[in-house]
């Protein structure tokens, strides 16, 4: 299995405080990335030896491009995830708002199959084995971090899923744009009269009839229908 799990050294929930790392990128955003590493360094590392100090906030700043939350590239912009989990101002539904962004865009969901299989096969389950399930070094802290963060939330304890709780933050949003609503419904219509054409006349509707009507609905959309 490749490295698909995104970079978290110095971003551990035990090592920074999410809201006021946030603010931080938003006291920043628009200059270079200094301003911004001297600020984390001096507000989450200023313990640490005056030598580490930088390199730590420097892979903070690293982990949050690699967590979606700082656009890649230089200088300090928010991307649209990030925007929005700064706009947060209950700490709990910040927590729970980046661990369903981990859950379905970096992998979480891919991270908690793989200790569901080793689980079923009987695996020891720790930093080290389940790092080499997705070729990484065992010192490497992109598993360390994404458990930590499943941690917060509830979704892991320790290395043990909660079902429940795994369900419920990697469920689809079921609120829909009016508009995306409208369009849904639709399509929905639709494609129900072309199951009563193959119910009645006993023939499948031509291909290129289907592709038309389902065209115009996005992959999220889709599944929003298919999950409500």
């Amino acid at each position: 299995m490749p490295n698909i799990l995104p970079y978290g050294t110095q971003f551990s929930p035990n090592q920074i405080e999410l809201s006021q790392l946030l603010q931080l990128i938003a006291d920043n955003e628009g200059d270079d990335s200094a301003p911004l590493i001297t600020a984390i360094a001096a507000t989450f590392f200023a313990t640490n030896a005056a030598a580490q100090q930088r390199n730590m906030a420097g892979n903070c700043k690293n982990a949050l491009v690699s967590y979606g939350i700082m656009e890649i590239g230089g200088g300090v912009h928010f991307t649209e995830f990030g925007r929005q989990l700064h706009s947060i101002r209950d700490e709990s539904e910040q927590c729970e708002t980046l661990v369903k962004h981990i859950l379905k865009n970096l992998n979480g969901m891919v991270f908690i199959d793989t200790l569901r299989s080793m689980k079923r096969n009987g695996e020891r389950i720790n930093k080290e084995t389940v790092s080499q399930k997705f070729d990484l070094s065992p010192t490497s802290n992109h598993v360390p971090v994404m458990k930590l963060w499943l941690n917060k939330a509830g979704v892991l304890h320790a290395w043990r899923i909660d079902e429940h709780m795994t369900r419920v933050n990697a469920r689809p949003s079921k609120m829909l744009s009016l508009s995306g609503s409208l369009c849904i419904c639709s399509h929905i219509k639709l494609l129900i009269c072309l199951v009563r054409q193959v119910i009645n006349c006993g023939k499948l509707p031509r291909k290129e009839h289907i592709s038309t009507l389902l065209m115009p609905l996005t992959t999220t959309q889709f599944m929003n229908v298919i999950c409500s």
